[in-house]
């Protein structure tokens, strides 16, 4: 999968589908509340693109899956949404600043933007 400027971006569908086939596997386990509380960790820590990226895309993914009914289990995703919220605020000039070195259009435009028009738009969630 490549992103807007042509780049290779992490499939993580590979990860959700092993949290799903652990947790059918062994319900009790507590992984369910493991990537929840990962999620939110992640989430409330680290300001890094990749990072933020990441929580949005597994959020998006976890939606997506929990509306078809292909996820055995669901989260608050609108709670690691909420976490999510106070870094984006406080980094969105970071996130506003295109990468020179790329030529990239801004953090904040072609994720933090997009996932809060369609999170909103398929599940009625907010990221802002």
């Amino acid at each position: 999968m490549r992103d807007l400027n042509g780049f290779v971006k992490p499939d993580r569908s590979y990860a959700i589908d092993a949290i799903y086939d652990h947790y059918r596997n062994d319900p009790s386990s507590g992984i369910d509340s493991m990537m929840f509380d990962a999620l939110t960790a992640i989430a409330r820590k680290y300001r890094g693109e990749m990072a933020v990226e990441a929580v949005l895309d597994i959020v998006n993914r976890q939606l997506g899956n929990e509306k078809s009914g292909d996820a055995p289990f669901t989260i608050d995703c609108q709670a690691i949404l909420d976490a999510l919220r106070p870094t984006l605020i406080e980094n969105k000039e970071m996130y506003l600043t295109p990468k020179e070195s790329f030529d990239f259009v801004p953090f904040w435009n072609t994720v933090v933007e997009v996932y809060d028009r369609v999170l909103k738009e398929k599940y009625g969630c907010r990221v802002l």
